[in-house]
């Protein structure tokens, strides 16, 4: 994942704020909305297809600002980052209780898409171990990043929101 994947998942959010500052939420979802299609267009010119992460994102935007316009309240487009996060810390702490840590599960399942000197150390069990923890780590950090977006989108203005829950899950992986 380059740059430009990282900063195009989080353009239609701030495209949200901008246009919400300027004008009104519904504008700002709409934009919001519009810009994630443009997003889309754009990756499927450059790039000829959309990786599952970017289209996932879009269609989270699409999805939940629908749902913001047909209740008339914002609260659910600035929540799909929650219903997300939610996801992937269930997918990361359950696996992790099943005894088959996610990452570890990864790692197996696409070693032969790693260069060839590195698919040996994804069988080292020391490696394993240290997947084990990193994917035990990440649920509990996803769920204090989910939790602080929930609170943001409920009893914070749109820019907090917006910079909890972009640069949020930063500052929480650097926490251990």
């Amino acid at each position: 994942m380059n740059r430009q994947s990282l900063l195009f998942g989080i353009l239609p959010l701030i495209v949200f704020v901008v246009i919400d500052f300027a004008f009104d939420e519904t504008s700002g979802i709409i934009s919001a909305m519009i810009f994630a299609l443009l997003e889309a267009a754009y990756s499927l010119y450059k790039f000829k297809k959309l990786d599952g992460i970017t289209a996932g994102s879009i269609a989270f935007v699409i999805l939940f600002g629908w749902l913001s316009l047909e209740a008339e309240d914002p609260i659910f487009f600035k929540f799909q980052p929650v219903i997300l996060g939610s996801c992937l810390t269930l997918a990361l702490l359950v696996t992790q209780a099943m005894n088959k840590p996610l990452l570890v599960s990864i790692a197996q399942k696409y070693k032969d898409l790693f260069p060839k000197n590195i698919q040996g150390n994804l069988s080292h069990p020391f490696v394993l171990t240290k997947l084990s923890k990193l994917s035990l780590y990440l649920g509990f950090g996803i769920l204090l990043h989910t939790i602080a977006i929930a609170y943001a989108a409920l009893y914070m203005s749109n820019g907090w929101w917006l910079a909890i829950r972009g640069i949020g899950l930063y500052v929480v992986m650097g926490i251990r």
